[in-house]
């Protein structure tokens, strides 16, 4: 009977290794679903061009990467950032879509769309450049010139319309270089009329030391001391006048470092204006995304009304003499917004109501508009855009039907393991199987506590910003509940005697189905509700976090498994010598 156990162990982990390659190729279907990642693809109309005259002449962006708006507003208190605070406009609750991580947070600044609606989804898109209008390409269209600093991503996803490039090193120095460009090309003899700065600085030190260290609040003051040279520039140029300066994060840290994640500390991000016509001195606490960044800039500039923003421009960052180009304006963009959502439906396949209440509001503001309520105009034109944002959450949630079509897998996958449970249960024992089933549940237990505590990976997508080392956290993870699992299950059956040495093997094979099965927890729940592979709309991604955990878990738990029964094993011949010298009773 012990060489029959033991063949059987052998086969059951070489098929464990095979089903662990087959996890692994599913598993990279599943990433490559996300990082190449397609939104629907539909056309919609647009709404006629008011004709408005710009605001500015100029307008510069300043991308601090990673600034966390608390911190910025409690560390930063002099040069720029108070200047912009005291003298300009400040957004105190600024939002970023989900997944908080940079690429995406680019393309949404500057075409005013979310990330499910862009494609550009994860920091590893490589699906090049974005075909949808967006600040830059309106600008061109104009014939406005336009430039980038310091910021290859906005560069790779808008470079056609990019008339100047400056690539900045990404060192410690980074923002004080790209800064230094900037000023070069404002004191040059053509300065560009849109000009992005990217400022890399506080997102190193973020990711280095994390938000709560004396590193990213160094890191916050020199970008403040960085933007205040900027802002004395255009003064000494005589720029002052006729430039709109928008500063903005990306997203925040977290205390001990990373984004991506949910967390306030990382999706809510800095927004501030500065420059002619921008209300001086003024806090604004309604919330906003920061896809209101785009139309606020193509408006400032005249650009054509061709930007479809999820959120109105800034409005009340301006004074009230500029409402006869900021009520046209934010009016032509809600139409956009409203021809696009119905749009969005259709491709979809969902029906929701509410539009018609919408285009009513809509009609309101345009006659308010025509009779010269130009600020009751504005009232209804924000009223309908909180509406439609409202809609979309509601095609979202149409769209969400669910991953029915794989409950019949979960439920293949759950017959299977418990078939083998109860065939091995039967050789080994009732009671031996308890302590396999209780001995696989623990090993999932030591997983998360050596992820989590060890690895210092928390349950948060905000954890995963090299994928190498997310990887590799995963994996030790596994290993160390193997051999937890497979330790514990050896020195419960060998010390209280539940099974002879004959029956071993059944009893490890019950004790490793549990632990892949205990693992697959977030696997099940995500393919019955969602589906396996990312779609529109997104996913919960504290879900998708833990459901791509699971998978990869699995992968190392079934190609790995083997490290159970050789725990088990050496345990097992070690207390049988402490027996054997009367260390231990036998």
């Amino acid at each position: 009977m012990v060489k029959k156990g033991l063949v059987l162990l052998a086969a059951y982990f070489v098929i464990a290794a095979v089903l662990g390659v087959a996890v692994q190729g599913f598993a990279g279907q599943v990433w490559n679903s996300w990082v190449d990642y397609r939104p629907p693809r539909f056309h919609h109309q647009l709404s006629p061009n008011p004709g408005t005259p710009p605001l500015v002449k100029r307008v510069i962006v300043v991308l601090v990467d990673g600034a966390r708006p608390d911190l910025v507003e409690k560390y930063a208190t002099t040069d720029g950032f108070t200047r912009i605070i005291k003298e300009g406009c400040w957004f105190g609750n600024a939002w970023a879509y989900q997944p908080s991580y940079s690429v995406p947070a680019r393309a949404a600044i500057a075409t005013g769309l979310p990330h499910e609606i862009t494609g550009v989804s994860s920091n590893w898109y490589d699906g090049g450049e974005l075909g949808f209008p967006n600040i830059f390409s309106l600008a061109k269209e104009k014939g406005l010139r336009t430039a980038v600093v310091g910021d290859s991503s906005v560069y790779g996803l808008f470079k056609s319309s990019i008339d100047t490039y400056i690539e900045v090193g990404e060192t410690a120095e980074h923002s004080r270089i790209a800064v230094e460009e900037a000023i070069r090309l404002l004191k040059s003899n053509d300065p560009p009329d849109l000009l992005w700065i990217g400022m890399a600085g506080v997102d190193k030190a973020g990711h280095e030391y994390g938000a709560a260290s004396g590193e990213y609040r160094r890191a916050i003051e020199e970008a403040s001391r960085l933007l205040g040279m900027l802002l004395d520039t255009l003064a000494g140029e005589g720029m002052a006048n006729d430039t709109l300066v928008v500063v903005v994060s990306d997203h925040g840290h977290l205390d001990t470092g990373g984004h991506g994640g949910p967390e306030k500390e990382v999706t809510r991000v800095v927004l501030g204006l500065i420059g002619p016509h921008v209300a001086r001195g003024i806090r604004i606490d309604r919330r906003v995304m920061y896809t209101s960044v785009a139309p606020t800039i193509a408006m400032a500039l005249g650009l054509p009304a061709k930007i479809t923003a999820y959120g109105p421009p800034l409005v009340w960052a301006f004074t009230d003499d500029t409402l006869n180009i900021t009520a046209p304006y934010s009016l032509a963009t809600a139409r956009n917004l409203y021809y696009h959502l119905d749009a969005l439906a259709k491709a979809v396949g969902v029906e929701v109501g509410g539009l018609d209440k919408i285009r009513d509001t809509l009609t309101d503001a345009e006659s308010l508009l025509r009779s010269g309520d130009l600020e009751g105009s504005i009232n209804e034109t924000v009223k309908a855009f909180d509406s439609m944002l409202q809609f979309y959450e509601s095609v979202r949630a149409a769209a969400s039907h669910g991953g029915f079509k794989w409950s019949a897998v979960v439920a293949g996958i759950l017959a299977l393991m418990v078939g083998v449970v109860a065939a091995s249960s039967r050789v080994a024992g009732r009671r031996a199987s308890i302590a396999a089933i209780l001995s696989g549940i623990a090993g999932i237990v030591v997983f998360w506590v050596f992820f989590v505590g060890v690895e210092r990976f928390l349950p948060t997508m905000s954890s995963v910003n090299e994928l190498g080392d997310y990887v590799g956290a995963v994996m030790k993870s596994s290993i160390a509940a193997l051999l937890a699992s497979g330790l514990l299950v050896a020195v419960v059956v060998r010390l209280k005697k539940l099974s002879p040495a004959a029956r071993l093997p059944y009893v490890l094979i019950v004790t490793h189905v549990s632990l892949v099965a205990m693992a697959s927890l977030h696997i099940y729940v995500t393919l019955v509700f969602y589906g396996a592979y990312v779609r529109f709309p997104f996913p919960d991604w504290s879900l998708a976090y833990l459901y791509y955990t699971s998978l990869i878990s699995d992968v190392f738990l079934l190609l790995l498994g083997w490290l159970l029964p050789l725990a088990a094993g050496l345990v097992w011949l070690l207390l049988g010598r402490l027996e054997k010298t009367g260390i231990i009773e036998a």
